[in-house]
């Protein structure tokens, strides 16, 4: 795909998508979409999803593609932080939460550390 039909792509199909229907009321994402993309409202998400989105919808902003992308990876953010960041008094974003924000898999891995921080540093970016 050349990049001008990537781009197109991205800003006409993709981005919007996500911030529809892959988007929860809370403000977090969903963690997958069916083929016909629909949420899968049950399915449990991976805390690393929700920052690399985050993390995306900064970038979106970022190149002018996306005038709300900053505020909508700011209310994932709000979300992941509530939900994520140490439920259980211990350190670091863990794992896994159910689709209503509940904590699922307690355990601390490198990947979804490392995937927040490529989040937060996005967030952190000037502009």
């Amino acid at each position: 795909m050349e990049t001008r039909a990537f781009q197109d792509w991205m800003v006409e199909t993709a981005l919007p998508l996500w911030a529809g229907a892959g988007r929860d009321a809370a403000g977090g994402f969903h963690e997958q979409l069916t083929l016909h993309g629909a949420p899968d409202a049950a399915a449990s998400r991976r805390v690393r999803v929700q920052f690399r989105q985050i993390m995306v919808f900064c970038a979106a902003h970022s190149l002018g593609l996306r005038a709300d992308g900053a505020a909508i990876a700011r209310r994932a953010f709000d979300r992941v932080r509530k939900t994520a960041w140490a439920p259980d008094g211990q350190p670091g974003w863990i794992h896994r939460i159910s689709a209503e924000g509940a904590p699922l898999d307690l355990s601390r891995r490198a990947v979804d550390q490392a995937f927040a921080l490529l989040g937060l540093a996005w967030l952190r970016r000037p502009g």
